[in-house]
C-alpha cells in the first residue's frame, strides 16, 4: 500500500491539473497547465514547472488509484503525459463525459492503475454519492466547468483544493475496499499464463474467474437434469422446464408457475424457488435449513466444468476448510471464485457461457428445495419461508433431522441449520429474525440498513429503519428512537441524485433552473423549506421517493450542522416509520 499513489484530474477549457497523494493523504505532486495562485505548492516543491512535460516520467512504473479512472482519468492522464494540447485534452474530456465516440482516445500505458469504482455496487454510485452517504461534504467547486476563459488565480487554487479533497475521499474508499483488492490480486495470481496475468489486474473479478476456470471442453448444451427428477415437481412445472430442450434463444414463453401447497404460495421459475404463507407472519423457535454452497455443489454434481470441475471442487473444499478454521480473510478470494461462477454460465460474453448448464443447476436446486420443504411439511413442520437455497420452518420434534439426513444422501448436498428465537416477515424477501444468540438479522428494503451504513449503495433515512425494527422486536416506541438519535444527523439524511435519464434536480418553486449540484443532501425541515424534484428530459417534474415537501439542504459535512434538533421535523420521520409499519402488521 505504501507504493500506491492516489489521483484525480480536473479539466476546463483553458486549464487542467492532476493531483497525486500517498496512502497517508499527503499531496506529493501536482501538475497544472497554469501556476497562477498556486504559490504555496511551488514553495513546497509539489509543483516544479508549468504544464505536464515531466508527468510521463513521474508516473512511469507506478501504481495509481482513482475513482472511475478506468473510464475517464486514465485516458485524460494519457493525453497529459504525452503533453498533448489543452484543446485536445478538453475535447477528450467532453467526449468522455457526454458519452460520445471515443475514437482516437487512449489509456495510460506506462503505469498500472486501480479503480475504486470497479464492482463497488450494482447502483454504480458516483464519488459524490459515496461522499454523501458517508456524511462528508459534497459541496461542489464554485468554479463552473463551462468557463470560457482562463481561471483566475483564486479559481485555480480553489480547483486544486477541491481536487485534493476528492483524492482524500478516494483513499478512504480504497481502504474500505481493501479486502476486495487483495482478493482480486490473489485470484489474478492464479492465472497460469504470465501474459494474461500482466493484463488481468485491470479486469473485473468475473473476467478473471472466467479465465481461471475456462475448460478445454464444455458440458453438453442440453438439459442436465433427468426426467426422473422432473417427476418430483408438479407436471406444469416440469413442462415449463422442458422448454430448455427446444429453445434456441432462451426466451421462454412460460416464465413461472405458482402453486399452493402446505400453506405456502410457491413460485417456480428460471431463477430460484420462492415460497411463503400469504400475508404477515410472526413465529417463535424457527429453524432455517440452508444448503451449504448450493450452486457450487450442484455444479460439481453435474460435472459442469469438465476438466476444470475437479479444480473447482478443490477450491470449494479449501474455502470450506478455511471457513471452519475461522480464517475469514484468507477464504475471501476462494469465496469470490465460487460465487462468481454461476453468473458467468449465463453471461454471453464470458468464456464459461453455457445457459443449459446454468438453468440445469437452477432447476436441480429448485427440485431439491421443493422436495425438502414437502418432506418437512409431511412430518408436521410449518413451512414459513422457502428462498433459493434455504427453508425456514417451525417444528418441535427431532424427526426433521432424519428427513434432512435422508435428503442429503438423495441429492448429494449438505445442510446447515440455524435457530431463531423469533421470525417476523411480510414476504419471502422481507424479514427480521433474532438468532438463538440474540443477534438481529434483517433482509429487505424496509430493514436492510438497521445494523450498518450502506455507504456504497443507498444510505438514506436509516433512523426510520432503526425505529421500525426496534419497535417490532423490542416494542420500543417509535418516537423514542426518532428523538434519541438526534445527535447523529447522518441517520436522518436523504442523498438525492437524479439519474442519467433526467435533466437534473430543481427546486419546486424554480422549475426552470436546474441546480449545478448533481448530488444534494436534504433533511425534513420543521416549518417552511424548499422541495427538490427531479426534472425529466421532457420538462416533467418527478418527486424523489418518500421525501418531505419541506426540506433544508445541507451539502457540507453533517458534523458541522448547528442546532440540528431545532431544524429537523421529527414528525416527518415518525409518520414515515408508521406508514412503513403498516406493511409489517
Amino acid at each position: 500500500m505504501d507504493d500506491l499513489l492516489f489521483y484525480d484530474i480536473e479539466v476546463f477549457k483553458y486549464n487542467s491539473m492532476v493531483v497525486f497523494k500517498n496512502i497517508e493523504g499527503e499531496t506529493v505532486k501536482v501538475f497544472s497547465s497554469h501556476l497562477d495562485g498556486l504559490g504555496e505548492y511551488l514553495d513546497k516543491g509539489l509543483i516544479t514547472k508549468q504544464g505536464f512535460e515531466d508527468l510521463g516520467d513521474f508516473i512511469k512504473d507506478k501504481t495509481l488509484v482513482g475513482y472511475n479512472n478506468h473510464f475517464y482519468d486514465d485516458k485524460i492522464l494519457y493525453a497529459m503525459s504525452k503533453n498533448l494540447p489543452q484543446s485536445l485534452i478538453k475535447t477528450w474530456n467532453d467526449s468522455l463525459i457526454q458519452g460520445r465516440s471515443e475514437v482516437g482516445i487512449k489509456k495510460i500505458e506506462n503505469c498500472r492503475t486501480i479503480d475504486c469504482f470497479q464492482q463497488i455496487d450494482v447502483s454504480k454510485p458516483s464519488l459524490k454519492k459515496v461522499e454523501g452517504n458517508m456524511g462528508l461534504s459534497i459541496v461542489e467547486s464554485k468554479v463552473p466547468f463551462d468557463l470560457d476563459r482562463v481561471l483566475t488565480p483564486k479559481e485555480n487554487l480553489e480547483t486544486l483544493k477541491y481536487c485534493e479533497y476528492d483524492v482524500e475521499q478516494t483513499i478512504k474508499i480504497y481502504k474500505m475496499r481493501k479486502d476486495y483488492f487483495e482478493s482480486k490480486k490473489k485470484i489474478v495470481d492464479m492465472i497460469e499464463e504470465e501474459r494474461l496475468r500482466d493484463r488481468a489486474y485491470k479486469w473485473n473479478t468475473t473476467s478473471i474467474v472466467g479465465q481461471i476456470l475456462k475448460p478445454t471442453r464444455k458440458a453438453p448444451s442440453r438439459r442436465l437434469v433427468n426426467d426422473e427428477l422432473l417427476e418430483l415437481v408438479p407436471g406444469e412445472v416440469a413442462d415449463m422446464w422442458r422448454q430448455l430442450d427446444t429453445t434456441i434463444d432462451f426466451k421462454f414463453k412460460k416464465k413461472k408457475v405458482i402453486v399452493q401447497e402446505f400453506g405456502n404460495v410457491i413460485e417456480f421459475g428460471w431463477g430460484g424457488l420462492h415460497g411463503v404463507p400469504k400475508g404477515f407472519i410472526e413465529r417463535k423457535d424457527v429453524r432455517l435449513a440452508d444448503v451449504n454452497s448450493m450452486y457450487p455443489n450442484i455444479l460439481i454434481l453435474l460435472d459442469g466444468l469438465k476438466d476444470k470441475t475437479e479444480y473447482y471442487k478443490r477450491v470449494l473444499d479449501y474455502r470450506l476448510k478455511l471457513k471452519a478454521e475461522g480464517r475469514k480473510e484468507e477464504q475471501a478470494p476462494y469465496k469470490l471464485i465460487l460465487n462468481s461462477t454461476y453468473g458467468l454460465l449465463n453471461n454471453q460474453y464470458s468464456q464459461l457461457n453455457n445457459p443449459h448448464l446454468a438453468y440445469s443447476i437452477c432447476i436441480y436446486g429448485q427440485i431439491s428445495l421443493y422436495v425438502l420443504s414437502q418432506r418437512l411439511a409431511n412430518i408436521g413442520a410449518e413451512i414459513i419461508n422457502i428462498n433459493t437455497d434455504g427453508v425456514g420452518y417451525v417444528y418441535s420434534g427431532t424427526d426433521d433431522e432424519i428427513v434432512k439426513k435422508e435428503w442429503e444422501k438423495e441429492f448429494g448436498l449438505t445442510l446447515g441449520t440455524d435457530y431463531f428465537k423469533r421470525w417476523i416477515q411480510t414476504d419471502v424477501n422481507n424479514y427480521i429474525a433474532i438468532t438463538d444468540t440474540d443477534e438481529v438479522k434483517t433482509k429487505g428494503g424496509d430493514v436492510n440498513k438497521y445494523k450498518k451504513n450502506l455507504y456504497f449503495a443507498n444510505n438514506d433515512i436509516r433512523v426510520v429503519q432503526i425505529a421500525l425494527v426496534d419497535y417490532l422486536i423490542h416494542e420500543k416506541p417509535v418516537q423514542n428512537t426518532i428523538i434519541e438519535n438526534l445527535d447523529n444527523p447522518l441517520l436522518y439524511q436523504y442523498v438525492l441524485k437524479a439519474g442519467s435519464t433526467f435533466q437534473g434536480t430543481v427546486i419546486a418553486d424554480e422549475p426552470d433552473k436546474v441546480l449545478s449540484t448533481k448530488v444534494n443532501r436534504v433533511f425534513a425541515k420543521k416549518g417552511k423549506g424548499v422541495e427538490l424534484l427531479k426534472k425529466r428530459r421532457d420538462g416533467g417534474l418527478v418527486k424523489y421517493t418518500d421525501t418531505p415537501k419541506n426540506m433544508f439542504v445541507w451539502n457540507g459535512d453533517v458534523s458541522e450542522i448547528e442546532n440540528f434538533k431545532d431544524l429537523i421535523d421529527i414528525q416527518w420521520y415518525y409518520d414515515l416509520t408508521m406508514k412503513n409499519l403498516e406493511r409489517w402488521r
